[in-house]
């Protein structure tokens, strides 16, 4: 537990008078480091330019930019993403941008550069930013140590680069992104047979069909690209098609592949699709996670993102990747989404290799502390500290702590569904976090048993079937001394009887 005394100077923490807080000047060159990562941010505005931990080394040049909405039908709406036009204004060097504040605060445990981004030129603003990067040194680690070993049963938190985003959109019909143009070389070759689709020029005819493909059409470009890319076989040659590739989540679980203009191909849509709305199909829902890595295996980098909600993500170029943050749409919209507010975004980063399993246990450890963190309950306590510790138990765990689960197993729900005097009914869900191939041990199968799985103090597992998903249809009785096997990205749930203590 963590004691505030109403009152105390800000000292009492022990934390302020070890710290400094300073203003850094554009031009001159600004890092943030701990024992194990260390963030380099461009000496103009502030944004991130280069992130390295333990050899692996990424320069992302980050930038923030806005679409404009689609006013005209089909418009942009909380549905439907339609910018204006393909590429975004960025915000911090096009017209009306200003210079933005920065603040820098070291301290013992936490390395922050705060960023605030505000217009003031003649023109309407087009968004509001405030990012404040973090960060955090573990004071267990050796000082010695620079590049630390990630254990497979818990990640440092020098690992980890978090980041704290405020913004707003002062100005309607806008979408605002955050872009990242890195080195890494996402880039893979597809056949261009997979590619291009064999269909006659009659689609791109502007005399045929709705009004609506001939006003997707119009102009010559697109049309001339149309026709190119519905000749016959025999005016085609062979090649391959160098495409981006990222990397999305499917509700947490296995991660999904995206690549570029891939959408348009795989599926039977009309030419005008592709055409007319190359930003836009590209665009995909990561749940909680994208990232994006070399394809060619030379250097075996990783770039990975985690974000506390689902949001549209793209990557649209060789080494860019961009994740939508805020959405404004209002004039010309049937459905409007008109969201005035301030938004609080918190994402965290992280650089790791692939062929060691170090990127995915970084984001998969992230992630599972970004979206179930700690629950933080205050109480008015009129004792002393060293009073209610004498009173209290300071700590206490569900868990068997001699026997504990396995590196890559999550107890994903242990809920009271039924209770009497002498016994409780619990849903006990376990998942196994890992998927094939992510890992070199991680993504092997794990097991643990059910009768040594809770802590005496919660009582003694007394039975348990095993059921459905969601708990409601039963499968089998399970043997509780019995170990329960689960195998990449497997979920297994029980309802279980507990006799509790006493009875």
């Amino acid at each position: 537990p963590l004691f505030v005394t109403a009152g105390a100077p800000a000292t009492a923490l022990g934390l302020a008078a070890k710290g400094s807080v300073s203003t850094p000047t554009l031009g001159t060159t600004i890092s943030l480091s701990n024992t194990v990562t260390t963030l380099t941010f461009d000496t103009y505005n502030g944004t991130l330019r280069n992130i390295s931990s333990c050899g692996v080394s990424i320069a992302a040049t980050q930038t923030f930019a806005a679409y404009g909405s689609q006013t005209a039908w089909p418009s942009s709406d909380p549905y439907v993403f339609r910018p204006v036009v393909d590429a975004p204004i960025d915000i911090m060097t096009g017209a009306g941008s200003s210079v933005p504040s920065l603040v820098r605060v070291e301290g013992p445990l936490v390395h922050q550069l705060a960023l605030t981004y505000i217009p003031t030129g003649t023109s309407a603003p087009v968004a509001y930013v405030q990012q404040i990067v973090t960060l955090f040194t573990d004071p267990l680690l050796p000082v010695t140590s620079v590049c630390p070993n990630i254990s497979t049963t818990s990640m440092s938190p020098a690992w980890q680069v978090r980041m704290y985003l405020t913004v707003g959109l002062p100005t309607v019909n806008q979408e605002l992104v955050m872009r990242y143009w890195t080195d890494v070389n996402n880039t893979r070759l597809v056949p261009s047979e997979q590619v291009v689709r064999t269909r006659d020029a009659a689609p791109c005819a502007l005399n045929t069909g709705s009004s609506e493909r001939a006003s997707h059409l119009r102009g010559g470009a697109k049309l001339a690209a149309c026709q190119r890319l519905h000749a016959s076989p025999s005016s085609r040659v062979a090649d391959t098609v160098s495409l981006p590739v990222m990397y999305t989540d499917a509700n947490g679980l296995e991660m999904r592949q995206r690549v570029k203009d891939h959408f348009y191909w795989a599926a039977d849509l009309p030419p005008y699709t592709y055409l007319s709305e190359p930003t836009a199909h590209n665009y995909y829902p990561s749940p909680s996670a994208v990232f994006i890595a070399d394809e060619d295996g030379a250097q075996d980098r990783q770039l990975s993102f985690v974000h506390d909600r689902s949001r549209g993500v793209a990557t649209l170029a060789p080494g860019e990747l961009e994740l939508m943050l805020h959405r404004r749409n209002h004039i010309g919209n049937d459905i409007p989404l008109d969201d005035t507010s301030i938004l609080s975004i918190q994402l965290d980063a992280s650089v790791g290799r692939q062929s060691d399993g170090t990127a995915s246990f970084l984001w998969r450890t992230q992630s599972q502390r970004l979206l179930t963190p700690a629950v933080v309950m205050y109480a008015n306590n009129p004792a002393t500290p060293a009073a209610w510790l004498k009173s209290h138990t300071s700590s206490r765990s569900a868990l068997r702590s001699s026997v504990g689960l396995p590196p890559a197993m999550r107890l994903q729900t242990l809920e009271v569904v039924n209770a009497s005097s002498s016994r409780l009914q619990v849903l006990v869900r376990l998942r196994h976090t890992f998927a094939v191939g992510e890992h070199p041990t991680l993504s092997q199968p794990c097991a643990t048993v059910l009768a040594a799985l809770l802590a005496p103090t919660m009582g003694t597992m007394a039975a348990c079937n095993e059921t459905s998903l969601s708990g409601g249809l039963p499968r089998t009785t399970w043997n509780i001394t019995a170990p329960v096997v689960l195998t990449p990205m497997l979920t297994r749930t029980f309802v279980c009887t507990i006799q509790t203590p006493g009875a």
